[in-house]
């Protein structure tokens, strides 16, 4: 008997039609390839023809969840086309794409591409979660109010997400000295801001200069320039005028030290979360495949083991990843990201059933 060719699909997983259709899909996946805001090296708007094309060669069995994620479903959805009018012309529409899978009950999955993508899918998971908390896995704090003249912009993720919801930030190792101002009119106190001594440790503690003190809406402790733990709680000192700055959110961002102090974050958000992650939260010996590489960052234990985590204590809604910049011939940070992406769908979908 003649054997019939088979034809492997171009989709997350390379998962055949009882996996992946629309129908029979708990998850999608929507690739969205653009770059436009890119400050320093432009390259993510290949970050999910990349992560695609690596999580074909993936097993399918996740040996630390214990099943096969792809048993929920995940359909891959065509590229979203970049609108190249501006920013915001941009994130408006990935709001509308975004929307009407959130309007299916899909877990949307969305590959970017420029980080500022990620305001417009929190958009849309805000529209039909009101209480919806944030967590942003970054080197960056993201906390400009506009960067080359447009509020959407990547160095902007972060401000535009605290003005949706409570916002928990993890990695953060850079920041400029407007973001560090801008934490100050919110109210922080940066008496406990000095640099880490001594190394991380599995429980996050480590020696610091000074101690924090005050009833600032924002707390810092940590790390370089304030890159340390920047916690903004209601109703302290300067509570009104950090309302006005932040928005609706409060902010705790933890440096790479403090990684250990990610559950106690967590609780102070609502169940339900949205989750981004740019990629160079990982430290660059780990993926150098990014657009700005900031030395210290994590490690694939350190970010899967939070992840656990907030799985274990979280309701994730929806997720993103953005900013791997594809270096030709080095595909190992493309198969971290797609086995990241995978074992997330898994993780996230059981638990929030």
């Amino acid at each position: 008997m003649k054997k019939e060719p088979v034809f492997l699909p171009f989709n997350f997983g390379a998962l055949e039609e009882r996996f992946s259709s629309l129908e029979a899909s708990r998850a999608v996946v929507l690739p969205v390839p653009y770059d436009s805001t890119a400050s320093y090296q432009s390259g993510s708007k290949d970050g999910p023809q990349a992560i695609i094309s690596a999580s074909r060669n993936m097993e399918l069995f996740d040996e630390e969840l214990g099943f096969s994620p792809c048993t929920f479903g995940i359909h891959t959805l065509p590229f979203l086309e970049p609108v190249v009018s501006s920013p915001e012309d941009m994130v408006k529409e990935v709001t509308a794409a975004v929307d009407r899978y959130v309007k299916m009950d899909k877990f949307v999955v969305m590959l970017g591409g420029d980080h500022i993508l990620s305001v417009g899918a929190a958009k849309a998971f805000k529209r039909n979660h009101r209480s919806l908390g944030f967590v942003q896995l970054d080197a960056h704090a993201d906390m400009r109010s506009s960067y080359e003249g447009t509020r959407m912009n990547h160095a902007c993720t972060g401000r535009r997400l605290a003005e949706l919801g409570p916002l928990v930030q993890v990695g953060v190792r850079s920041m400029s000295e407007e973001e560090s101002e801008f934490l100050k009119r919110a109210g922080a106190d940066r008496s406990g801001a000095g640099p880490v001594t001594g190394r991380r440790s599995a429980s996050g503690r480590g020696s610091r200069r000074g101690a924090a003190a005050g009833t600032g809406k924002v707390r810092s402790v940590g790390s370089g320039r304030g890159v340390g733990k920047v916690e903004a709680r209601p109703g302290g000192a300067g509570s009104a005028a950090a309302g006005a700055a932040a928005g609706k959110g409060d902010i705790v961002t933890l440096a790479p030290s403090r990684v250990g102090h990610f559950s106690s974050a967590l609780a102070g958000l609502p169940d339900e979360i949205y989750l981004t992650i740019d990629m160079d939260v990982f430290d660059p010996s780990v993926v150098p495949s990014v657009g700005t590489p900031e030395p210290g960052g994590l490690s694939w234990q350190e970010v899967t083991g939070m992840m656990r985590e907030l799985a274990a204590g979280k309701r994730v809604v929806g997720m993103d990843l953005n900013e791997l910049r594809p270096i030709p011939g080095l595909v190992a940070p493309d198969f971290l990201a797609a086995r990241l992406v995978y074992r997330l769908i898994g993780s996230f979908i059981r638990g929030g059933r």
